[in-house]
């Protein structure tokens, strides 16, 4: 049943806000917030229009009334100023105010162009769903820790439940792969010159990469196909690969732009592939979204090698970054010094959600996550 929302509000000083439930209604947007990636403060690949237009019409087909996007935008003079990517889920019973994209996204926040304007947005937002009772519990993961969106839910009384690294490599300080590699651990570059002759003697070797289109599909299909296995050998899961939605997110998306910026890459060994890597180019940074390797290639540390050759590509084609995403693994680390702080948190609106939270999010779900 659709929620009776009132479109448009004043939030303060000038600022109006206007409000989006539906992927359907998303191409009224469109304008708006591709400026607002292209000015935004902060932009991020997982708050971008084609992304969350195809995750969001995706989840809405699988999940139907258990889930509806809410996205607010906030105007000045007729202006977009900030845009808020949310969802409305109903997950153990309860209806959850999460990331637009959860469980498939890395990063949590929002495009804006001054701080102001977004917490303001922010705050806004958090006010009308609490006033209407939308939702029981926000249960935001991964939030950018000092962004506008972790500030006001934390005003409000959010709880940090966990904390994580997103390493992240700023490429546009470098002229080559040469000069990043000079700037790095003199021992650790000596073990990858190492690990690529010990590829060199094995045999043939090509690093190839795809952007956009068909040519990626084969890599995309390969990739999540041995991370599965990986993952089914070791007994462990996560909620994206449970998710009835998991592969049609991976795929398409054509109708929103997503299928263009695709990429993909692949490192072979006689013919043979023993990595593969595969992600999104955004506003001239590369996110690096799911990675998987040839287990019986493990004597040649194939995913640390993919990775400097992934590199190498990547600023060959003029990417000012390389976003490595969770976690932050030492081999991530042995590039960069920088990891960005994410922050899971939870800030209960209702007295199911105060239970929901003191029953499900501090004993069973981290009870869970010890045992897988």
């Amino acid at each position: 049943m659709p929620l009776e929302i009132t479109a448009a509000a004043d939030i303060s000083g000038g600022l109006v806000m206007h409000l989006v439930t539906s992927s359907a209604e998303f191409a009224s947007l469109k304008p708006a917030w591709l400026g607002l990636e292209a000015q935004s403060a902060d932009p991020c690949f997982f708050q971008c229009y084609a992304w969350c237009g195809h995750v969001a019409e995706v989840l809405e087909r699988t999940f139907a009334s258990d889930y509806m996007a809410i996205i607010t935008v906030a105007y000045r003079d007729g202006v977009p100023v900030a845009l808020l990517p949310l969802s409305r889920q109903k997950r153990t019973g309860i209806w959850q105010l999460r990331t637009l994209d959860d469980p498939f996204g890395q990063i949590a926040g929002m495009v804006y162009r001054n701080r102001g304007d977004a917490e303001a947005l922010v705050a806004k937002t958090l006010d009308l769903l609490r006033e209407r009772k939308l939702v029981d519990v926000v249960h935001i993961d991964r939030v950018l820790a000092g962004s506008p969106l972790e500030v006001v839910l934390r005003q409000r009384g959010a709880s940090v439940r966990g904390e994580v690294g997103s390493p992240v490599i700023d490429t546009a300080g470098f002229a080559d792969i040469s000069a990043l590699k000079s700037s790095r651990n003199k021992k650790t570059m000596k073990n990858l010159r190492n690990s690529i002759n010990r590829l060199t003697k094995a045999g043939d070797h090509a690093h190839t990469a795809a952007l956009g289109g068909k040519s990626v599909a084969p890599i995309v299909a390969a990739t999540l196909r041995r991370r599965t296995a990986w993952m089914e050998a070791r007994g462990i899961t996560a909620p994206q690969f449970r998710s009835p939605a998991h592969d049609a997110i991976l795929v398409g998306g054509e109708a929103w732009g997503l299928d263009a910026i695709r990429a993909g890459f692949e490192l072979q060994s006689n013919g043979q592939p023993i990595a593969h890597q595969w992600g999104f180019v955004h506003q001239g940074r590369y996110y690096a979204y799911m990675s998987a390797t040839d287990p019986t290639a493990a004597l040649l540390s194939p995913g640390r090698l993919h990775l400097a050759f992934v590199i190498e590509d990547a600023m060959r084609q003029g990417v000012r970054a390389v976003e490595m995403l969770t976690p932050a693994s030492d081999y991530k680390m042995v590039w960069t010094d920088t990891a960005r702080t994410l922050h899971d948190v939870v800030l209960p609106l209702s007295f199911k959600g105060r239970m929901q939270d003191l029953i499900w999010g501090r004993f069973v779900r981290p009870m869970m996550k010890g045992l897988f």
